[in-house]
């Protein structure tokens, strides 16, 4: 407890201090929480919109943004700056709830592992396209050393097929056709085409060759119990990685507020860079056409609204705890009603534009391959799904029904200024209701529908997905813990109960509440430091007074 308020009253006199990084106004944080949504999150929106329909996957994504993405991203923001605490010391709100805060960094822990794995990848290929800048990329062509027969870097109009397959099948289409045919060699080009698609030949492009067989070499892999050798290429470009985002890290917001100016507008030009070659090819409107025709029986299935909330989820950052953090870096006036509507547009108008990015370049790709636009993409298996959209759950319940709505809303109008009724019928009707109905459904739903995990072709074994759902249940086992040790420590139901400590980190703040629910933190301090006896006169003592036995109190 002592800690919590020294650490409470450090934060609070440094957002006092003008130059140290914490006072850092609207900009800097804005592009902080920015940056924090934009990249591999949103490039994921493209790969979803594709399995998914298409177009058709845009109504999902906006009722599921509307229903659980603004109301969740708005909670939170508005949750960390008014505590100026973290994802675990904001829950002297409720400490019932602090296992909540553990799930969230539990979750951030695994989510930035494999996502750190993804950016060594970028790294690697970076520091390739350094070294070959005089001549042509190592992927542009089917190099033979590692590349396989399957492998095409032109354009090939003929459809390739197994011959072996098309021998099995000879039967079944003689039968079919009333024609005897013995060899393969008798069939026409419309049966080839159009009754022999189990046979066709797998083509690859050079990239993809050379990212499989080169970069990971899965070839030489036998399944998900025998990964093949080390590659140091890749360990050190891991440990470059690793390195980097200590350096990024190490000072907290003061380095990152540096680095942050890079990262929050890159993406962007990276993104109009695709779109302008993606516009230069030849048949680019295929794949936007793709892209934008939905596909409106894919609606039926609750996978597609699962995927819809999954996305909205990791591209707002809900639930992971960063937002909880930046957020508390906040000034306490700061306009969070402003910032939760203008940053969760940017983001999902920078997922749309994505789309358009890399369905663009498609086209290129179904020519190569001679293969239909659906079927030129491939998928990533996420570690944080069911478990974030039920860390946002008890986030709702904590303080939707048991610290209360109204005293949240009050919280938020000492933020951000008194709003007029009609303003929070939104969030009264989706805090406590809409959104944890939303939730509960999509996440019943999506375990009814649950398939296992695949890559390409290669279906993993049942105890890879033990070790799947490992990592989805650890950290809900961190609620359940939180809610047993809170319960012994505080006693049943005083867990429940917010602390003195909780409330603004400045009295300048807490004393601003029309309802006088804040006491100033040196009060709070002095009564927590009493309770355990530690402001007498022996223990804090004169050093030039003997301690006298019922002496008097000395001024």
């Amino acid at each position: 407890m002592n800690k919590f308020l020294t650490t409470l009253s450090l934060r609070a006199d440094n957002n006092q201090q003008k130059g140290t990084g914490l006072d850092v106004g609207l900009h800097p944080i804005m592009q902080h929480i920015v940056a924090f949504l934009l990249g591999l999150k949103c490039v994921a929106f493209p790969y979803l919109c594709y399995r998914n329909g298409g177009g058709a996957f845009l109504i999902p994504y906006a009722i599921m943004l509307v229903i659980a993405g603004i109301p969740l991203y708005f909670f939170e923001l508005s949750f960390g700056q008014f505590a100026s605490q973290g994802p675990i010391t904001v829950w002297t709100v409720s400490p019932f709830f602090m296992g909540v805060g553990w799930a969230m960094v539990l979750i951030s822990a695994m989510v930035c592992t494999y996502y750190n794995v993804i950016i060594m990848y970028s790294v690697y290929y970076m520091m390739v396209s350094f070294v070959n800048m005089d001549g042509d990329l190592p992927w542009q062509h089917c190099d033979h050393e590692w590349a396989s027969d399957l492998c095409r870097e032109e354009p090939y109009p003929k459809i390739l097929k197994h011959t072996n397959c098309l021998t099995s099948l000879l039967a079944n289409l003689s039968e079919s056709f009333s024609v005897n045919y013995t060899t393969y060699n008798d069939l026409n080009s419309s049966i080839l085409i159009q009754n022999t698609t189990s046979c066709d030949k797998d083509l690859k492009l050079p990239s993809a060759e050379y990212f499989e067989r080169y970069v990971l070499r899965l070839h030489e892999a036998n399944g998900f119990g025998d990964f093949g050798g080390v590659s140091l290429k890749l360990v050190i470009c891991l440990l470059l990685t690793w390195v980097v985002i200590f350096f990024c890290l190490m000072k907290g917001i003061k380095s990152s507020g540096k680095v942050v100016y890079f990262t929050a507008t890159f993406p962007y030009i990276v993104l109009v860079i695709l779109l302008i070659r993606g516009l230069t090819l030849e048949g680019f409107e295929k794949g936007i056409e793709f892209y934008m025709i939905p596909d409106w029986q894919k609606l039926k299935d609750p996978k597609v609204w699962g995927d819809a909330a999954t996305q909205i989820f990791y591209s707002l950052g809900v639930a992971f705890g960063g937002l909880l953090t930046m957020s508390s870096y906040n000034r306490f006036k700061n306009n969070t009603i402003r910032d939760a509507f203008l940053v969760t547009l940017i983001n999902c108008c920078t997922s749309v534009f994505a789309g358009f990015a890399v369905f663009s370049l498609l086209d290129l790709w179904h020519n190569t391959l001679n293969r239909d636009v659906k079927d030129v993409v491939d998928s990533d298996w996420y570690s944080g799904s069911y478990n974030l959209m039920i860390v946002s759950l008890c986030e709702l319940v904590g303080i939707c029904y048991v610290y209360g709505i109204n005293n949240f809303k009050h919280d938020i109008e000492m933020m951000v200024g008194k709003q007029h009724p009609a303003f929070w019928i939104y969030w009264y009707i989706t805090w406590p209701f809409i959104t944890p109905v939303a939730i509960i459904f999509i996440v019943v739903m999506s375990g009814v529908n649950y398939a296992p995990a695949y890559y390409g072709d290669y279906v993993f074994p049942g105890y890879a997905e033990a070790l799947g759902w490992l990592m989805v249940c650890s950290p809900l086992a961190l609620i359940v813990l939180g809610f047993i040790v809170q319960s012994i420590r505080y006693g049943f139901p005083g867990a429940l109960r917010k602390q003195p400590e909780w409330g603004p980190a400045l009295d300048e703040d807490r004393a601003e509440d029309p309802r006088k629910r804040y006491e100033p933190i040196n009060a709070v301090r002095h009564r927590n430091v009493a309770s355990n006896g530690k402001d007498n006169l022996a223990y804090v003592g004169d050093k030039k007074v003997k301690y006298i036995a019922n002496d008097q109190i000395r001024l």
